[in-house]
C-alpha cells in the first residue's frame, strides 16, 4: 500500500486549500498583472492580520484558557475545517486528546472532496455527526452511512485504512472529529470499528426554573442527580474512559408567573412587556437576541488533574460568571500535575441542571465496563494539544508534518480502571450559564502521560515507531 493514499494536512493559507478558485477570463497586460498581484498581496496581509487577531489564545485566567482557530486547516482532499486541537503549536494536545476538528459549512467547495482513503495507527478516532450525511468505508470491510446524531468509533491499533466522504445530497455538513491517544502497550492492538445510531445514545431532559437542559452522553457515563440514574454511552473505549457530553441549554419560554416587565421568548421571537421602554434584550455579536436574565446554571465538577475542555457550538456561555464565550471557541481548563487521585472523571462529573448538591463521589466504579469488547475497545485519540500543561515539550509547529515530542513521564495505561476512592482528588466546580439558547460539548479524561510523537495520521510513543509506520504502510506489511 503506497503512502500516497493519504495527504498530510496543511495550514490553510489565503483561502487556498487545493480547491481552485476561478477568476475572471480575458487577457491581462503586465501592468494589470502587477496591480492585481499588489492587490492580492495586500489582501493576503490583511487576512493574515485578521488570522493573528482571531486565532490562537484569546483569553486566560486562573481557571481556564480560551482559544479560537477558525478555518485554519485543510485536510484530506481539500476539507476546510477548524482544527482546535492538534493543528497549531499553541495547542498541540490536551492529553489524552490529540486532535479536535469541527467542520461546519454550507459550502460544497469546502467539503465535497472529503477524506479519501488514508491510514491510521496508534489512536482511537470518534466521529460525531451534528448535521448532514457521510459515508464511511474501511479496510475491515465496513461501509456505513452516518446520519445526523450518529457516532462512529475507530480503533486504528496497528493499522487501518478508511475514508469519509460527504453525501452528494448533503446541503450542510457539521461534524466533530476527535482522536484519543492509545497507551503504548495498546498501540498495536487489532483494529476495530463500531457504529452507534443516534437513537441508541442516552439522552437526559431536565427543567429547572427558566431553563431546559438536554444532556446527550456521547462517551463515558453521566450521573443524573435528580433520578440517581447512571447513564452509560454504548460507545466503546480502550485503555481510557473519557466523558464526552453534548449539552443543550434553552430558555423554556415560561415566564414563571412573573409578568412584571420581564422579557421572555416565544419560538425565538422576543416579546417585551416592559412599559418603561427600556428593553431587557441584548443583541449578541453573533446576531442572536439575548437577555439580561441568565439561564439557571448547569453545574459540573472537574477533576483538576484531568484533561478537560468545552467547545461552544452555538450561542455563548459564561463559566463561573465570566465574560461570555461565543461559538467556535474552545475553553481549556487549567490542570495540576497528576497526584495520587484515583477517581475517574467520567463518573464524577455530575450535577446537570442547576441543582447545587453536586456529588463527586457517587460515581465511582465507572470505567465503561459495558463497552468491553475483547481485543478492540478503544476510544483513543492521537494528535497532541496540551496547552495548560507545563510538562509537555512539543517540538512541532503545525499540523502539516506534526512530529510532536511530548515528554510526559509516569505512564498510566491501565484499561478501564475501577476507581474506589476520591480521597486524594481535588475538583473545580464549574457553573455554566447563558443569556441565549446555547449548545456545547464537554470533554474530560484522565491523562495517559506518555511521550507523543505525531506525524500526519500516525501517533506513536517513539520517533522510530513513526518511521516504522511509513515502512509498514509503504510495503503493505
Amino acid at each position: 500500500m503506497m503512502m500516497d493514499c493519504f495527504s498530510t494536512p496543511v495550514p490553510r493559507d489565503n483561502n487556498n486549500c487545493t480547491i481552485e478558485i476561478s477568476g475572471g477570463g480575458g487577457e491581462i497586460n503586465n501592468i494589470e498583472k502587477e496591480q492585481k498581484q499588489q492587490q492580492e498581496q495586500k489582501q493576503h496581509q490583511q487576512q493574515e492580520q485578521v488570522k493573528i487577531l482571531k486565532n490562537g489564545l484569546i483569553e486566560s485566567n486562573s481557571l481556564f484558557k480560551v482559544y479560537r482557530f477558525e478555518k485554519n486547516m485543510c485536510d484530506g482532499g481539500g476539507f476546510v475545517l477548524n482544527r482546535l486541537i492538534g493543528g497549531d503549536k499553541e495547542l498541540q494536545h490536551v492529553d489524552p486528546f490529540v486532535l479536535l476538528d469541527e467542520i461546519n459549512t454550507n459550502s460544497p467547495q469546502e467539503y465535497e472532496k472529503g477524506f479519501p482513503d488514508h491510514p491510521h495507527r496508534g489512536i482511537q478516532l470518534v466521529t460525531y455527526m451534528l448535521e448532514g450525511l457521510m459515508v464511511h468505508n474501511d479496510s475491515l470491510g465496513n461501509k456505513v452511512v452516518l446520519k445526523t446524531g450518529d457516532l462512529q468509533w475507530i480503533l486504528s491499533g496497528k493499522g487501518i485504512v478508511h475514508s469519509e466522504m460527504p453525501s452528494s445530497t448533503t446541503s450542510k455538513l457539521w461534524v466533530i472529529h476527535y482522536w484519543l491517544n492509545l497507551p503504548k502497550q495498546l498501540k498495536m492492538a487489532e483494529p476495530d470499528y463500531q457504529y452507534v445510531s443516534n437513537e441508541s445514545i442516552p439522552l437526559i431532559n431536565r427543567t429547572n426554573g427558566n431553563t431546559n437542559f438536554t444532556i446527550k452522553v456521547i462517551s463515558g457515563q453521566y450521573l443524573d442527580n435528580e433520578t440517581k440514574i447512571l447513564h452509560k454511552s454504548p460507545l466503546k473505549s480502550l485503555g481510557l474512559n473519557p466523558q464526552v457530553l453534548d449539552i443543550d441549554i434553552k430558555f423554556n419560554n415560561i415566564n414563571n408567573n412573573n409578568n412584571n416587565g420581564n422579557n421572555y421568548y416565544y419560538n425565538n421571537i422576543n416579546v417585551d412587556n416592559s412599559d418603561s421602554g427600556n428593553s431587557d434584550n441584548i443583541e449578541s455579536s453573533e446576531g442572536d437576541i439575548c437577555k439580561k436574565e441568565s439561564t439557571n446554571p448547569f453545574e459540573i465538577e472537574i477533576n483538576e488533574t484531568f484533561g478537560s475542555f468545552l467547545l461552544v457550538l452555538d450561542g455563548s456561555v459564561s463559566i463561573n460568571n465570566s465574560i461570555p464565550v461565543g461559538p467556535g471557541k474552545l475553553i481549556v481548563f487549567n490542570r495540576k500535575p497528576n497526584n495520587n487521585c484515583t477517581n475517574n472523571n467520567s463518573d464524577s462529573n455530575s450535577n446537570n441542571d442547576g441543582n447545587s448538591n453536586s456529588n463527586s463521589n457517587s460515581n465511582s466504579n465507572s470505567n465503561s465496563n459495558s463497552n468491553s469488547n475483547s481485543n478492540s475497545n478503544s476510544n483513543s485519540n492521537s494528535n497532541s494539544s496540551n496547552s495548560n500543561s507545563n510538562s509537555n515539550s512539543n517540538s512541532n509547529n503545525n499540523s502539516d508534518s506534526d512530529s510532536n515530542s511530548n515528554s510526559d513521564s509516569n505512564s498510566n495505561s491501565n484499561s478501564n480502571i475501577h476507581m474506589d476512592s476520591n480521597e486524594n482528588c481535588t475538583f473545580n466546580r464549574v457553573s455554566i450559564t447563558s443569556k441565549t439558547n446555547s449548545r456545547l460539548l464537554f470533554f474530560s479524561s484522565k491523562q495517559i502521560q506518555e511521550p507523543i510523537f505525531k506525524y500526519g495520521p500516525f501517533v506513536m510513543s517513539d520517533m522510530s515507531d513513526i518511521h516504522q509506520c511509513f515502512i509498514d504502510f509503504e510495503y503493505g506489511l
